[in-house]
This record gives C-alpha cells, structure tokens and sequence, in this order.
C-alpha cells in the first residue's frame, strides 16, 4: 500500500503504514470466508466481486517506479490468493458437514462419549466414532438424554442408543451464524431415552479429563471444585446458575473459557523453567518440542477446544520467532496464528470466543502503547501541580551526573501502568462484541480482573501441577494436595456470594453494522501505526467516534 509523498505525515514518508504479509493474509482470507457465508447463506451475488477490480487498480496510481509497481502486484497477489483461499476452504468445510440427509428415520446408534454437559432439563452427551444403522459415520453426534443419565454414562464409554436421527442444520440469523457445532464437526442429532453401556474405549486424554475431574472433586468442597473444574479444563456445567451469571455480571467469565489466558500461564510457566541454567543446554528444537508437547497434551485433555488450539498456535509461534532471533511484532504473529486456525477450519471465524481472543490482542497491539503515554501524560501534570521535593540521593546523583535505580514508587507506577493500558486496551476492543452477543459490558470488569487475572496467571501452573500430582496418588490424598486450591477459591467465591454485580452494568444497546465500522475506526485512528501526523490521526479518529455516536443516538432514539 504505497502513496504519494504528503506533508500530513510530518515525515516525509511515503507508506501509510507499513505492510505486514502475515497480518494483512489473515485478514483477506477472513474476508474470503465472510464472503462465501453471505453467498452460501445470504443470497449474495458473487457479482460484487467486480468491485475489486478498481480497488486493486488504484494502488497502481501511486507506485512512482518499477520496483514500487512489482511490490504492489505482489501485495494484490497475496491478498487477492489469501481471499480465494478463505472463500474456497469455507466451502469445502461446509459441504464436508452439511451433506446428510435432513431425517434419517429411527436408527441404532453406537458411539464413544467424548463430551457430557448436564443442565437442568437434560443432559447432552456427545458422540464419536459412530455407526449409524449399518453404516460408519464421519463426524460426531449430539444426544438429547433425560438429566438421570449424567451418572449413568461416563466419558469413553461406548454407548448404544436408539432414536429417531436427524442430520444437523446450520442455524444464520443476519450475520450471526453459530459455528460452535460445525467446528466440532457434529454431524447429527437424536432425541432419546434408551441407551445403554456396552464398553468402554480408552483415550489417553478423555481418561487424563476424567481422572482429574474426579480427583477435583473427591479433594475440594461442591462450589470450589467446580470452579476448579472450569478454570482448567473448560468445563462450566458443574457450577451453580445463579453463581455462574454473577460472574459473567462482574467480566470475569473468560476465566473458566480456557483460553490464551490459561495456555498463556502455562506457556510463561514452562518458558521460566527452559530459562534456568539446567535446560541452557538442551538444543532449542529439543525445548521447543517438549513444550509443544506439553501444551499438546493440555490442549487434548481440553478437548481440542478453539479456543484452546488458537492460544497453542500463538504461543508456540512466538516461542520459535524467540528461539530463533527473529524479529517479529504481535501482528505478524497474530496473523499467524490465524492463517494457520483458519486453514484448520475456516468456521473458527464465527466463534465469539475466537472474535473475542483476537480483538483482545489486537487491542494489546494497537492501544497498549498509546494508552501508556497518555498515563505519562497525567503523571507529568500530576508532578506540574504537586511536585516532588527531590531526596539528598537525588541531588547528589543529579551533581554526579549518575542515575539512580527506580524507586518503590516508580516500580509501582510502571506495574499499574502497564496493568491499565493492556486492561482498557482489551476492554476498548471487546466491548462492542460483548454487547452484540451478551447484551451488557460490565462496569466491575476492570476491577475484578485486576484481583483475578493476576492470580489465574500466577496460580495455574501450580494449581494445574497440584491436580495432575494429585491425580497420581490414591484418590483419598486429593484433600492434602488440593487444600491450598480449594481455601483459595472458597474465599474467592465469597465475593460473588455476597455482592450482586449485575448493577451498573451497560445494557439494552443495539449496534449497526456502520457503528461496529466507525467504532473500531475510531479505535485504530487513535493508535501510533500510522505513519501520519498526530494532528491527522486525532481528527480521523474524533469524525469516526463521532459518526459513532450519531448513529448510536439515532438507533437508541428510533427504538
């Protein structure tokens, strides 16, 4: 994307911004994706992509040499191949799930549990390695069972069920399309009451799950240990209604979806351990795979989550750009990681917790620094009104032209800082998804993630390596190795027990499709990636919020 030279960048520049391959794929193949959803599902005309055509020709324009014309063909190039790819991949996903009969009529099912999530009015069982009739099945089932069944099957057991069977449907409202089932390639459904155990087939990591989630419970009190559950393993069903929407009321219901939060502490955790003198001289393949293993296995006990795979990719990227001295920034990187989960599969798109993951770090990449300079900014002003005598060891520092190590209050300064720009970065970005999805942003969230994030970060590793240790040894020592773990969230949970967080929250506010746009234009204006003055991003950045706000007004006014 190259321009003409302009005296607004106040440097002479002549890019923009500057190009990353990585990043900018990732967004094309997004976009291929996008498309072929409104094509499949909407109606769209394949027509529109006439349109391309001048916006692929005006850069073109700009290019005032040879080798400006060569880069710019081969940035269409890869863009244009990138939106190809993610339009034919999508395809391909689709016709890969979606081509089975509406009804198959009633049928003999076998099929190994994988997955059981009981609720109130039944329990949901998911099914793998299927024989439908006489016939092997690719893909999974979902079984719809009275709630009695939750102790009555248990994971890898083979199961045989009888029913009326129906192929599974894609569910599209507008630009809403739950892809949850589709990525877990779930290919039929049945509604039934007769079932029964024939055997069991072991796996390695449903019987890790297993193991672990009875160790948690045999060794911690009921809300304890399904919190437990949860943070490590993803798990919610287990914890109370009413406790469960509390903490989603307070933003801190990401703790028990695990994702780069979780595999990110356990990566820093195994990273410290690589750092120590002992393992210096292990070869870096040697450590990057041990670690890949490692989160491999977590990631399997997990279930091979989305969520779960995405945060593995972007870590295990980042510890082979570190291992190898390869400069890179969080965008490269990031679009990495997504090239790679949707060319796995494409529907990871359409996942909240995947629009989620990204948005978070897109705002870590995007805000953390301009949001740090602006607290720089108030500490600056702070100091201008209420200035600071200066130590003895100051002025004699200043005589001596020396400089002192940061003091206790500076270290301070620096941790809040930087808590408080990564957090408002996160929540700028999120916030717009959470109220398109939920319906609220919470106004505690800030706050409660200052008190739980660090602990999660802090505590995982431990309290994941107290489980798997606990896991070893007869199931009645889980209450010595789990004591710790189960005082700590039983003093946690005491807050939500005892305050309602639902209040002062941001509700009932419907987004447009131009407000999403000018929001996050608003947003991406207000950061450092442009090569432009700050005088010309400050005005781009207030007319998007602007437009925002008018079309915000305008949607709360007409409902």
């Amino acid at each position: 994307m190259i321009g003409r030279e302009n005296n607004i960048t106040g440097k002479g520049a002549e890019k923009l911004f500057n190009f990353r391959p990585f990043f900018f794929s990732a967004i094309f193949l997004s976009l291929g994706i996008l498309f072929y959803f409104a094509y499949h599902f909407l109606g769209v005309s394949t027509l529109w992509l006439l349109l391309g055509i001048p916006l692929v020709a005006i850069p073109f324009f700009f290019c005032h040499n040879k080798r400006q014309i060569y880069y710019t063909a081969l940035t269409m190039l890869l863009v244009g191949g990138s939106f190809l790819v993610g339009f034919f991949s999508f395809s391909a996903q689709l016709g890969g799930v979606y081509d089975v009969e509406p009804q198959l009529g009633e049928q003999y099912v076998t099929g190994k549990v994988v997955d059981i999530r009981p609720y109130a009015y039944n329990t949901i069982v998911i099914l793998d390695d299927l024989v439908i009739g006489e016939d092997r099945e690719n893909g999974k089932l979902i079984a719809y069972l009275p709630p009695s069944f939750e102790e009555k099957v248990s994971l890898c057991d083979e199961v045989f069920l009888v029913g009326k069977v129906y192929g599974n449907e894609p569910s599209v409202e507008e630009f809403h399309y739950d892809a949850g089932e589709l990525t877990e390639n779930i290919r039929f459904r049945i509604w039934t009451e007769e079932v029964s155990v024939v055997g069991q087939r072991f796996d390695l990591f449903l019987f890790l799950r297993s193991r672990a989630e009875r160790v948690i419970e045999a060794g911690m009190d009921e809300s304890p240990a399904s919190v437990m559950s949860a943070m490590l393993f993803g798990n919610t069903a287990g914890i109370d209604d009413g406790l469960y929407e509390n903490i989603r009321q307070g933003g801190i219901a990401h703790i028990f979806a695990v994702s780069g939060l979780h595999v990110g502490a356990l990566f820093a955790f195994c990273v410290f351990l690589f750092a120590r003198k002992p393992f210096q001289r292990v070869p870096k393949l040697a450590r990057w795979i041990v670690l890949a293993g490692i989160l491999y296995l977590y990631a399997g006990v997990c279930g091979f989550s989305a969520s779960v795979l995405r945060a593995t990719v972007m870590c295990l990227v980042l510890y082979a750009t570190s291992l190898l001295s390869i400069k890179t920034d969080m965008l490269e990187s990031l679009g990495i990681a997504g090239i790679v989960l949707l060319l796995y599969k494409p529907t990871f798109l359409f996942e909240v917790g995947f629009q989620l993951s990204f948005m978070a770090c897109l705002g870590l990449a995007f805000l953390t620094k301009p949001l740090g300079h602006v607290c720089d900014e108030i500490q600056k002003l702070y100091r201008k009104y209420f200035p600071k005598a200066p130590t003895r060891a100051e002025i004699e520092a200043r005589k001596n032209g020396d400089t002192l190590p940061p003091s206790i209050g500076e270290r301070v300064y620096q941790l809040v800082r930087s808590f408080l720009s990564a957090s408002i970065a996160v929540q700028l970005f999120t916030a717009p998804l959470l109220l398109h999805y939920f319906g609220y942003v919470s106004s505690w969230a800030l706050l409660l993630n200052g008190i739980f994030v660090p602990i999660v970060s802090g505590l995982f590793a431990m309290m994941l390596l107290l489980v798997a240790l606990a896991s070893v040894f007869p199931v009645e020592l889980a209450v010595v190795f789990l004591y710790i773990p189960n005082l700590l969230w039983s003093l946690l949970l005491l807050l939500f027990q005892t305050i309602d967080f639902s209040s002062f929250a941001l509700r009932n506010i419907s987004l447009t499709g131009g407000g999403f746009f000018s929001y996050y234009c608003g947003l991406l204006f207000a950061t450092d990636k442009w090569n432009l003055s700050k005088g010309a991003t400050m005005s781009l950045s207030t007319a998007s919020f602007a437009v925002f706000l008018l079309l915000l007004l305008l949607g709360i006014f007409s409902g």
